[in-house]
């Protein structure tokens, strides 16, 4: 058995091992099969760097074997199978044992973020995401099934005590939150400013896929007087009965200003 952050890795065969995430779930599987390196995925385990995490962590024990891959025609497989370690050669991909450093490291060392001395906590991305409905810019929002079921339960209370709560964000990726961090770099804001809104890659709530982002009608989004609605009243009057607890309220040990629109479920 292998553990890694996420995920445990279990032997169904000598050549063939499950990936599951902590709680049990099957997210796919990997193995040295037919003299080549397979993995598969659940759909909704895709693109959430579980294929890394697993083939890393595997690939880590495989040292005294040769593993190979077969050559992809998809330039992102083929790109994925480099970042670990893989080499072309002249019909397949040969591993050299180069494993990458974590991606929410990199993303941190290009944004200029010393990570050593950050006061936020490390939150590791999701395992499992699915839809939980459109957002108010209508973009398809995605939260953890578990979270996504609580999420829509809260809304649809709010809404039958005539209480619109509405969604402006939810999973967002390491990728994606460097990319908020930079266009403010861009713009010449500080890094000390920029991180007491947006938190770290690899340290944003929202990369477990339990937080949200919430609005309602008549209030700008992400704006302090979203506490003076009738919305969010209601939200501290009864979200923790759908286990959604307020991350950021004022005078926070995390330094990350006042934030009375961001929710995070926590399971009892």
């Amino acid at each position: 058995m292998i553990k890694t952050e996420r995920l445990t890795l279990t032997p169904n065969t000598p050549s063939l091992w499950s990936i599951n995430d902590h709680d049990g779930s099957t997210l796919g599987q990997l193995g040295f099969l037919h003299d080549m390196f397979t993995i598969e995925l659940i759909e909704t385990a895709k693109n959430l760097g579980i294929a890394t995490e697993a083939a890393c962590a595997w690939l880590q024990t495989q040292t005294g074997q040769t593993i190979q891959a077969i050559q992809p025609h998809d330039p992102h497989s083929l790109t994925f199978l480099k970042q670990l370690g893989f080499i072309e050669t002249d019909q397949n991909m040969l591993w050299q044992g180069k494993l990458p450093s974590p991606h929410y490291l990199s993303l941190n060392q290009a944004l200029g973020i010393d990570t050593q001395h950050l006061t936020t906590s490390y939150h590791p991305s999701a395992c499992q995401l699915t839809e939980c409905g459109p957002d108010v810019f209508n973009r398809s929002a995605k939260l953890t099934p578990v979270a996504a079921k609580a999420w829509q339960s809260m809304q649809q209370a709010g809404n039958e005590e005539g209480v619109i709560l509405q969604l402006v964000s939810a999973y967002r990726s390491p990728k994606y939150q460097a990319g908020l961090i930079q266009k403010k770099l861009n713009h010449g804001q500080n890094i000390e400013n920029i991180l007491s809104v947006n938190t770290a890659p690899g340290h944003s709530e929202h990369h477990t896929g339990r937080a949200v982002d919430l609005s309602t009608p008549g209030f700008e989004t992400l704006e302090e007087h979203f506490e003076n609605s009738a919305a969010f009243d209601w939200l501290q009057k009864n979200a923790l009965r759908f286990n959604f607890h307020l991350s950021y309220p004022k005078n926070n040990p995390d330094g990350i200003i006042y934030e009375p629109w961001h929710w995070c479920y926590h399971e009892k």
